[in-house]
C-alpha cells in the first residue's frame, strides 16, 4: 500500500508542481558576464563532454568487446531474473 501510494504521489508532483516551478524559475534572463561558479561549471561540462567523446571513440573502435559485455549482460540478467525470488510486492503474512 505504501508503495503504491508512493508512486501515485510522485507521479502527481511530477506532472503538475515540476513544470509550474520550471517556468517560475527558468525565465529569459538579462545578458550579463557569467559568474566564477558558472564559468567552473561550464569548464566541468566542457571536460565532461570531451570526456564522453573520448569513450564514444573507444566504443566505436571495440564493436566486438562491446558486443560480448551487453550480450554477457543480458545472459546474466536473465539467469537472475530466474535464480533471484519474485515477490516484491506479495505479503509474506496471510491476510485477515
Amino acid at each position: 500500500m505504501t508503495l503504491s501510494v508512493a508512486v501515485i504521489v510522485s507521479a502527481v508532483v511530477s506532472l503538475t508542481l515540476t513544470p509550474m516551478m520550471c517556468g517560475r524559475i527558468l525565465r529569459p534572463a538579462r545578458e550579463q558576464r557569467p559568474g566564477r561558479i558558472a564559468r567552473i561549471g561550464e569548464a566541468g561540462f566542457n571536460a565532461m563532454l570531451a570526456g564522453y567523446q573520448r569513450s564514444l571513440d573507444w566504443t566505436f573502435g571495440h564493436h566486438r568487446l562491446v558486443l560480448v559485455v551487453a550480450a554477457t549482460t543480458l545472459v546474466g540478467t536473465i539467469g537472475l531474473y530466474i535464480i533471484v525470488p519474485k515477490g516484491f510486492l506479495r505479503s509474506r503474512t496471510p491476510a485477515c
